[in-house]
């Protein structure tokens, strides 16, 4: 009996931290449809809010058309801070091109990047084709010899083994500088006010 009971102790606590584990796991993704020269890079932004081993992947589809017939060849630039366009973006973290099969996609030629990432926030600039770093910080146009060949359909996924994630968004600059306009406004009518009330 007390044999029994052990074992059950010993279970029921490996399917508490069976369970602790898999809900402190990560899972982010994002679809979006590439088109250079209109849309050359995507940037996804996200927050590591607890370190530990995660994988940046991409899952892209097969393009079937006129002139083509293979899979998309995607490109992940994976960048510490934050930007929507690769301004101001800080030191490289990581890049892959074709790692793809590594990570489990149906596609070969898919990026991924298995990395351990510390807290803090990244940036993962995902192109359609190989991107140069400049490109990448720039936002150009990187499309080779896919012009032309229609939408490019890709899925960023940022998935953890035992750390912890989060998706952000960054107030477009011309957004922010409005918004220090008008409180830059309404402290100067205080101010004003103040000085009225004074005299």
């Amino acid at each position: 009996m007390l044999k029994f009971a052990r074992l059950v102790m010993a279970t029921g606590a490996m399917l508490f931290l069976t369970a602790q584990s898999a809900t402190g796991q990560t899972h982010l993704s994002s679809s979006f449809i590439l088109n250079p020269p209109g849309l050359p890079l995507n940037y996804f932004l996200f927050a590591v809010t607890t370190g530990g081993l995660f994988q940046v992947r991409t899952l892209s589809t097969f393009r079937n058309g006129p002139g083509y017939n293979d899979y998309n060849d995607p490109y992940i630039w994976l960048f510490n801070g934050l930007s929507t366009n690769g301004s101001g973006l800080g030191p490289v973290v990581a890049l892959d091109d074709d790692s793809g099969g590594l990570c489990g996609s149906a596609n070969p030629i898919d990026a991924c990047i298995t990395i351990a990432l510390a807290n803090g926030n990244y940036t993962a600039a995902t192109s359609m084709f190989f991107a140069t770093e400049a490109q990448a910080r720039s936002n150009s146009p990187n499309y080779c010899c896919y012009n032309n060949m229609g939408d490019h359909h890709i899925t960023l996924e940022v998935n953890s083994v035992n750390g912890s994630a989060t998706n952000l968004t960054v107030t477009p600059e011309p957004t922010s500088m409005l918004l220090l306009a008008t409180g830059l406004v309404g402290l100067t009518g205080v101010t004003r006010r103040r000085r009225k009330i004074d005299h």
